[in-house]
């Protein structure tokens, strides 16, 4: 570029002269090495001109020449050009790139040193990926960075994941994240755990199942409802497996099915008892004593919680009758501190209420829903569920109507005992009467108003 200046300012002064060839014109713009060979010579011509024309100006001028001006212009060009070249500025430096390495597919390295796995050139972000040199699989986060030593969600699988320190996935094992608090699973995939799973140990060489929870992952333990099931379990404590069969479980007897670990509720047969037994429809635990179950009096052992069959409830309230014979107890009194109506015409309904009361079987006397000592009433009330006739026997309530009150007002009954046993010419019964408890023979004729049989369960 400094030699194309260079000439242009002598082609100024040779056409301002006018000693300059019209060839010479030609050479403005020239770029190969002929055409500054041809400039030379012109300039030479144009030089000799001006000698010739000029001999007496440059006699008198001082030592000056065309040349020196020509050279003196040259220098101030150059000093010119010196002067424009280094006012530019030079180009900016490109800014780094983040990525310092970029290869098509693979691992590379940001410029603060941070892992980033390409794929067609591009940066993963917020995707699983395997690396096909190792096997191991990590997870790019939205910022193309490797996830380490944390928890994960990959939507493209809908499932959670957790990679290590090395940001390796974890496969195949339980693992404790302690910033959640909860041990969770990972398949053979990776993928966190939710819901059952069927699993060896080693430590009793068998497999059990244990449950995870269907949102969180955390390993259960204790009483847990299965959701794709529909059934509680207990998960043992320690081991988190699935028990099976009768369980103690704080201070209560449950039953889990010994194939499915299902929770059983309500009536249960136990085989290895050999027992019947009912487990309350909410919570699962046996149930002791006396319960209205669909509106019917049970009664269960309240040690072993085996269900009582009618014979032996029968037999509890017998022999509690009999115990009470010659004795006094103020039955009238008891019925209504319990709450009961009390009838004022004698307390053998009262006394009736002693015995079911004191044998611990008050529901089994009109469901202990009626509390009223009046014997009509009781007899109506048994009446109305059909369980009145007159076929007397062991352990049923037998009622008696005599002339008086009871015809008078329109009662049903006047009086009432419990049928202890048979008896010659009729059935013996214990009641309260003649200012006595004692065994009485009663024939069954035209004064007996009905015998009405308790529900025993038969």
């Amino acid at each position: 570029m400094k030699g194309r200046r260079i000439a242009s300012v002598a082609l100024s002064m040779a056409l301002a002269m006018g000693t300059l060839p019209a060839t010479a014109l030609a050479v403005e713009g020239a770029e190969s090495s002929a055409a500054m060979e041809g400039l030379a010579s012109a300039l030479d011509q144009s030089e000799q001109a001006v000698a010739e024309q000029s001999a007496e100006d440059t006699a008198a001028a001082d030592d000056e020449t065309p040349a020196d001006a020509v050279e003196q212009e040259v220098q101030a060009t150059e000093d010119s050009a010196a002067e424009d070249s280094a006012a530019e500025p030079e180009p900016a430096a490109a800014e780094p790139e983040i990525e310092l390495q970029a290869p098509r597919d693979g691992w590379g390295t940001t410029s603060s040193g941070d892992r980033v796995w390409y794929v067609d050139g591009e940066i993963a972000r917020s995707q699983r990926f395997t690396d096909p040199a190792t096997g191991e699989t990590y997870y790019a986060k939205a910022n193309g960075t490797i996830a380490e030593d944390e928890e994960y969600y990959d939507a493209a699988s809908d499932a959670w994941y957790y990679a290590d320190e090395d940001g390796h996935a974890i496969t195949d094992q339980d693992f404790y994240i302690e910033d959640l608090d909860k041990t969770v699973h990972y398949d053979e995939r990776g993928r966190m755990v939710k819901g059952e799973l069927y699993s060896y140990f080693p430590e009793d060489n068998a497999y059990h199942w244990r449950y995870f929870h269907p949102v969180t992952g955390a390993l259960q333990t204790g009483f847990s409802y299965v959701v794709e099931q529909d059934k509680w379990c207990y998960y043992d404590p320690d081991t988190a497996w699935m028990v099976y069969d009768e369980q103690y479980i704080d201070g209560g007897w449950y039953y889990f099915d010994p194939c499915t670990g299902a929770m059983d509720y309500e009536f249960a047969y136990l085989p290895k008892q050999d027992k019947w037994v009912y487990y309350d429809p909410i919570t699962g635990r046996m149930v002791y004593g006396q319960r209205m179950v669909d509106g019917r009096p049970y009664y269960f052992d309240k040690v072993t919680g085996r269900q009582l069959t009618a014979q032996e409830l029968k037999d509890k309230l017998v022999q509690q009758a009999r115990a009470s014979y010659f004795t006094h107890p103020d039955c009238d009194a008891e019925f209504e501190a319990a709450g009961g109506t009390r009838c004022p015409h004698g307390p053998c309904m009262a006394y009736v209420w002693w015995c079911f009361h004191h044998a611990d079987l008050d529901i089994f006397l009109a469901d202990n829903t009626l509390m009223s000592s009046y014997p009509h009433e009781n007899l109506d009330w048994y009446k109305e569920r059909g369980r009145v006739d007159f076929n007397a026997g062991y352990g049923d309530i037998i009622f008696f109507r005599y002339q008086g009150f009871a015809f008078d007002k329109g009662y049903s009954a006047s009086h009432v005992g419990i049928v202890v046993g048979p008896a010659t010419n009729g059935v013996l019964v214990a009641d309260a009467a003649f200012s006595s408890i004692e065994p009485r023979v009663y024939p069954i004729n035209g004064d007996t108003a009905g015998v009405a049989h308790p529900y025993w369960g038969d």
